[in-house]
């Protein structure tokens, strides 16, 4: 559906940027696939400078290049020279009008055709209906003005216009209207949606009866239409736009309104008894054999609607309008539809069908917060249930029982009413790949998603992705005599026990069918931290499992894997491994993950035993979503496949404390732009001296040439001097 951004705008109390929309739908569950630029927000719609006038139906203008540009002849008035007018370059889309040349835009649009052979025109001079301005002159600009750049900072907000493609789920039937699309915005944004102002207080005329279930209508008479019915110029654009049809200027007023209000309308202009109004809604006709003799609503059968008009007390015309189980958007519809009719409501008539068909689902509370990191009581779930239909009611400690309505077939478990909840809680889709707390920026959700999988492809990891939320992979112990795996060293991960042990046995069950170069995984899990009396911290951690036979890791290397991940993220910081105090050097138990001189998880390494099989070395990384996200953006580019040679360097530096190595770390990406990786090596202690050291890689390399040798020794100078200046000392 094709949506202009200024009519959702027209239902906000403050208007959204695109950008904000569009990671907000891809938070909804839709996908905003394209979005044009209309008028003068097109980026080919420039400023020129008359500089000739050769003929009545050509200009030259100055763009800054000289440009021959088309001039409507029959204009009368020609632009002087030196004036500043809005000129449309070869491909810009304006707004289509009676007088527009072309019509070969998207809906409710002309694109400029470029221009053929030497001398002809390339491009045209707008006109104000070509920006969706009410005057049909030249558009003319200010003097200070300059060639060749975008007109919108310098015309009125209503010269242009943002068309979205958007592609909403099946499955979310609410969301295939103007008026479903703002809800979602308003409900992530806490704000409310502008509603119809409706007309003063009408006589209720009996009620209606509904057969089909779940149906709600609303009819209304009202006046008969002047016989000179007219549109308003923002209504007509918001039409054109969108692509909607209707012959007569009636019919296309309730086609805007029933795009925008999600409802379908129907007018009875002629006998109001209507013993038996049947529904007959313009979508395709069911296939052969399909058809049961009743009419089709969109996602519904309606077999019959009564309406309890008089014709004696009633004149005029007969509106009716039908939703699924929404009365008062059906008021609404029916409000909107009178004031852009110009007609005078006289009275209405209200009912609603049986109740629909609902499924009995159980939701446990604490499942739900450890699945998904929210915690939510009763009150929560039913608020935020109803806006689809939803019952909800409190079952027993820690249970909720949810009827779901049946035509929402999507929801068939406790898994997917779980995912369905984060939705409408505003976090996006629950996945293993993507952390929820990155879920915000420009890009949407899905980019992000892939960008994040790349990014751990790219470090030469083979992904195999598990959802937490649907059972893959062996099911646990049979019984109590079955072995149950176990981390053989005894280490504590931040994760959950039994969650672990759950990664661990599926990733067993890779390597046992065959798989065993497949043995690295990414998951996404929640859990609690608290943090003293009373103090219950949410936390979500991206858990990265290596399961490899023998008895030694060989491809993990958690610095990298983080590095990449996060980078991908949008938070570029330096990533080093700081062995925790207590603990061994060199790649062991114990290492916390330092992003950007942040402490923000950990590294675990050790065996897993299973009897009757050989032992497998398992690497946990552990990295702490709410601290990395957290930090500030940082988009830097650092080409994962350089073009050009890299460099290498490493250097052993005397540390003054066990602690400082990210400091050193973090000094040594700063040095110089050729410097674009920091690795630590390794960290030793020496007896002799007591002293620790700590040996660092520097890669240099640049996407634009090679490095010299003689670069490098200064820069790796520049750098020695700098972190012996704050204490560390160079190791010979």
């Amino acid at each position: 559906m094709r949506v202009p951004l200024s009519w959702l705008n027209a239902l906000h109390r403050e208007p959204l940027s695109r950008a904000t929309v569009d990671e907000l739908l891809g938070e909804a569950g839709a996908v905003v696939t394209s979005v044009d630029a209309v008028g003068a927000l097109h980026p080919r719609v420039v400023v020129g400078e008359v500089t000739g006038v050769p003929s009545a139906g050509t200009v030259e203008v100055l763009v800054p290049t000289r440009e021959i540009v088309s001039l409507d002849p029959h204009l009368g008035i020609l632009p002087v020279v030196g004036a500043k007018v809005a000129v449309a370059l070869p491909g810009a889309l304006l707004f289509r009008h009676a007088s527009s040349r072309t019509s070969n835009g998207p809906a409710g649009t002309a694109r400029v055709p470029q221009g053929r052979g030497p001398g002809t025109p390339t491009g045209r001079v707008c006109l104000g209906p070509d920006l969706g301005l009410p005057s049909h002159d030249v558009v003319r600009l200010p003097e200070h003005a300059r060639p060749g750049q975008q007109v919108a900072p310098l015309l009125d907000p209503l010269a242009g216009d943002e068309v979205l493609t958007v592609r909403a789920p099946q499955h979310l039937p609410g969301m295939h209207s103007v008026r479903g699309l703002a809800a979602e915005l308003a409900a992530r944004l806490d704000v409310e949606v502008v509603r119809p102002v409706p007309a003063a207080r009408l006589g209720e005329s009996g009620r209606l009866r509904v057969r089909a279930p779940g149906m709600a209508a609303v009819a209304m008479v009202c006046e008969r239409p002047p016989e000179n019915l007219g549109m308003d110029d923002h209504v007509a654009r918001w039409r054109a736009l969108a692509g909607l049809g209707g012959a007569s200027v009636q019919q296309r007023l309730l086609e805007v309104v029933a795009f925008e209000q999600g409802v379908y309308l129907s007018t009875h202009p002629h006998d109001l008894t209507v013993p038996d109004l049947t529904m007959r809604p313009a979508v395709p006709e069911p296939r052969s054999g399909e058809s049961d003799g009743t009419a089709r609503h969109p996602g519904l059968v309606l077999d019959g609607l009564t309406t309890p008009v008089d014709p004696a007390t009633a004149s005029g015309v007969l509106i009716v309008a039908s939703s699924v189980h929404d009365e008062e958007r059906c008021l609404d519809a029916l409000h909107r539809a009178a004031r852009l009719l110009g007609v005078r409501p006289v009275s209405v008539s209200r009912g609603s069908g049986p109740a629909r068909v609902l499924r009995h689902l159980d939701l446990d509370l604490g499942l739900l917060a450890r699945r998904t990191g929210l915690f939510l009581a009763e009150p929560d779930v039913r608020g935020l249930l109803a806006r689809i239909g939803a019952q909800v009611r409190a079952d027993r400690d820690g249970t909720v029982a949810v009827m779901v309505p049946d035509d929402r077939a999507d929801l068939h478990d406790e898994p997917a009413l779980a995912a369905e909840i984060v939705r409408l809680a505003g976090l996006g889709a629950i996945t293993p790949t993507l952390p929820a707390a990155f879920r915000e920026g420009g890009a949407s959700p899905m980019r992000r998603e892939s960008r994040a999988a790349d990014a751990v492809r790219d470090s030469g990891f083979r992904e195999v992705v598990t959802p937490l939320l649907r059972p893959s992979g062996p099911a646990g112990p049979a019984s109590d005599e079955d072995d149950v795996v176990r981390i053989a060293d005894g280490t504590a991960s931040p994760l959950r026990q039994e969650l672990a042990e759950g990664l661990i046995r599926v990733a067993l069950g890779v390597v046992a069918a065959g798989h065993a170069d497949q043995g690295v995984r990414v998951f996404e899990v929640g859990t609690v931290v608290t943090g003293g009396p009373g103090a219950v911290e949410e936390r979500r951690f991206l858990s990265t499992v290596e399961l490899t036979p023998g008895t030694s890791p060989r491809r993990l290397d958690p610095s990298e894997l983080v590095r990449s991940v996060v980078a991908a993220l949008g938070r570029a910081h330096p990533v080093v491994l700081a062995p925790e105090a207590g603990t061994p050097s060199g790649f062991a138990n114990g290492w916390r993950i330092v992003v950007g001189e942040v402490d923000c998880g950990r590294v675990r390494r050790g065996t897993v035993s299973e009897s009757g099989k050989d032992d497998h070395a398992v690497t946990v990384v552990d990295l702490d979503l709410g601290r990395v996200a957290g930090l500030p953006r940082r988009h830097v580019k650092v080409p994962s496949t350089p073009r050009f040679p890299v460099a290498v360097r490493d250097l052993t530096f005397v540390l003054s404390g066990g602690t400082d190595v990210h400091r050193l770390t973090s000094m040594l990406s700063q040095v110089d732009p050729l410097v674009t990786r920091v690795e630590l090596v390794d960290i030793f202690s020496r007896t002799s001296d007591g002293t620790t050291s700590a040996t660092v890689r520097l890669v240099f390399a640049s996407p634009w040439r090679s490095v010299p040798r003689p670069e490098v020794a200064e820069v790796v100078a520049r750098a020695v001097e700098r972190c012996e200046g704050q204490g560390f000392r160079l190791r010979s």
